[in-house]
């Protein structure tokens, strides 16, 4: 599959499943922002860090977990977090970062039946998110002009995600990671997470300032990007053995 054919499938994943708030000029706008954006974007970068993390773990115990307790997991952490006052947002955060894990081991086993793949590709691909959410965060802590932090976090995650895939079986190792589509990979950081990272400059400045809501409203639309964007891959990776 051509490099713009799968630009095309992951862009209209994004669309599909992505409903974006703001204009094409708000998504666009790269202008500098206040810190008290900068500080409100770190927040929810690094809560995702370790929503991702926890997810990965959840996915790698979903066969030791089972999916009853995991779905009673993921049932009464939604309660919890329901109920939690919006202004006590580390007890929040952790709700949500437990509901990853369960939700991880909940999920699983529906995308490797999907995609059709062992557990490793899984668990590795929700790594990888995590790296680029990392990525994201130190950007965002480094680089002093906004508009160059999306690039940035770019040239962070690249290494990064290679290092990760290099060393993992279930993407083929040092023998086929060259062949393989890792443009493809990497295309949920510019299109996802870049113009969700816009629409919450735009609500941060309007006076919404819940991280942990736009955390768990981002993490939860990911799954259906996620899924084509992963298919898309597994059958490529397949037809290049």
């Amino acid at each position: 599959m051509s490099f713009a054919a799968i630009r095309k499938r992951a862009v209209g994943a994004a669309r599909n499943y992505f409903v974006r708030q703001l204009d094409a000029e708000s998504l666009l706008n790269l202008d500098d922002v206040a810190p008290y954006v900068r500080h409100h974007l770190n927040r929810m970068y690094f809560t995702l860090f370790f929503a991702s993390g926890s997810s990965a773990i959840g996915s790698h115990l979903s066969s030791s977990i089972g999916s009853s307790w995991s779905a009673f997991g993921a049932f009464i952490c939604i309660a919890l977090f329901s109920s939690t006052k919006p202004w006590k947002e580390y007890t929040r955060a952790f709700i949500f970062i437990l509901g990853s894990f369960f939700g991880g081991a909940l999920l699983a086993p529906w995308f490797i039946w999907l995609v059709q793949f062992n557990t490793d590709f899984v668990v590795t691909s929700t790594l990888a998110i995590g790296i680029g959410f990392f990525s994201f965060w130190t950007a965002n802590n480094w680089v002093d002009r906004f508009e160059c932090v999306y690039f940035a976090a770019m040239a962070i995650y690249v290494p990064l995600a290679l290092t990760c895939l290099l060393f993992d079986p279930a993407y083929g190792g040092l023998t086929d990671i060259w062949s393989y589509p890792i443009y493809a990979v990497l295309m949920w950081n510019m299109v996802y997470v870049m113009a969700y990272s816009q629409e919450v400059k735009v609500k941060v400045r309007k006076g919404d300032f819940d991280y942990v809501r736009h955390a768990v409203n981002l993490y939860t639309d990911l799954p259906p990007v996620y899924i084509t964007v992963a298919m898309e891959l597994a059958s490529d990776f397949v037809n290049n053995i």
